[in-house]
């Protein structure tokens, strides 16, 4: 018994995770990540994820790709100068129908009931400005661009 607990346990995380939005850009049909250059060494960086997608994935991935602009932008540090959650909170409704009936002769009963159950969906959105440096900084907490992007960018 325990055995196929701790199975459907590992096969409800697998689906579950496999659904979150994955690192990629972001398109018209799914999430991912997007940025906008605003100065030469200041971008505005997001991750949209899906219902099935963390706060805690997308800061990571947001994350992850101020890291790749950075690296890519041959600068080795950021800093994050502002970080906004624009996280999209919709409320869902299911009913569930139930309904019993009888035949007794020629007279039909029913009885039917229903209940209601709601739930809210959470689509993070993570919203970083970063300001990129070529040499690290004296008294800016900064994060190491190669060393992050290094360590995390194997999910």
């Amino acid at each position: 018994m325990k055995k196929q607990i701790i199975l459907a346990t590992s096969i409800f995380s697998f689906i579950l995770t496999s659904c979150a939005t994955k690192y990629q850009p972001s398109s018209f049909f799914s999430g991912g990540y997007s940025e906008i250059r605003t100065t030469s060494d200041t971008f505005l960086v997001s991750f949209n994820g899906n219902g099935f997608t963390s706060k805690q994935r997308a800061l990571r991935f947001a994350l992850l790709r101020a890291s790749e602009l950075a690296v890519q932008n041959n600068y080795h540090y950021f800093s994050i100068l502002s970080t906004i959650d624009d996280t999209k909170s919709s409320m869902h409704a299911h009913t569930y129908n139930r309904a019993s009936g009888s035949k007794e002769a020629s007279n039909y009963s029913s009885n039917s009931s229903s209940s209601t159950d709601f739930y809210t969906v959470d689509q993070p959105c993570i919203n970083l400005t970063i300001k990129c440096y070529k040499d690290k900084p004296e008294n800016i907490e900064v994060i190491d661009a190669h060393e992050y992007f290094t360590y995390n960018s194997h999910n």
